[in-house]
């Protein structure tokens, strides 16, 4: 059985459909922090892959967020961040990043979709980067850069879910 499905692998496998839609099932296998907001054990995520590039060269996949993918012949890779800036270089007044209810931390989400394009087996994983609001940006004010690190207070909390998906529609795919 392993000879066979390392054979399957070693064949090219091209895959030219223009969007797929899968439906995804998650259930949550591990989290470390997200102590503030309660994350659901189980999930059902709906996605649109739009195998042509973009403007920019991105193949994308599209849900409540749109993420960038990177593609292999039997997987799709896909995030997206929620830092944002202007195209003219001015940095917005929350340098990108949102602001926590409390207004004491800058806060960017991260998250990153795995779609295994042979078995339909998927991944989802988050991760959120927080740092302390008075002193971030605040570089200047420091002497050592290890002084601004450690009063930047960052803290990484992440989870992790796996599932699976299935296709619910699909155009123009071949092997």
């Amino acid at each position: 059985m392993k000879k066979l499905l390392l054979l399957l692998l070693t064949i090219p496998l091209t895959l030219t459909a223009k969007e797929t839609d899968f439906l995804c099932n998650f259930k949550l296998i591990e989290t470390d922090g997200f102590y503030d907001i309660e994350l659901l054990e189980v999930t059902e995520q709906p996605f649109r892959y739009n195998d042509t590039p973009d403007k920019l060269g991105y193949t994308l996949l599209e849900g409540k967020l749109s993420h960038k993918c990177e593609v292999e012949p039997t997987s799709i890779y896909c995030s997206h961040r929620s830092r944002n800036s202007f195209d003219d270089g001015r940095e917005p007044p929350l340098y990108g990043m949102k602001m926590t209810d409390d207004g004491e931390r800058l806060y960017t989400v991260a998250n990153v979709v795995t779609i295994d394009r042979l078995n339909l087996s998927a991944t989802y994983f988050l991760m959120k980067e927080s740092y302390k609001f008075e002193v971030y940006g605040k570089i200047k004010e420091f002497p050592k850069y290890d002084d601004y690190l450690k009063a930047l207070e960052k803290v990484i909390e992440t989870a992790k879910w796996n599932g699976s998906c299935k296709v619910i529609k699909q155009e123009d795919l071949k092997f």
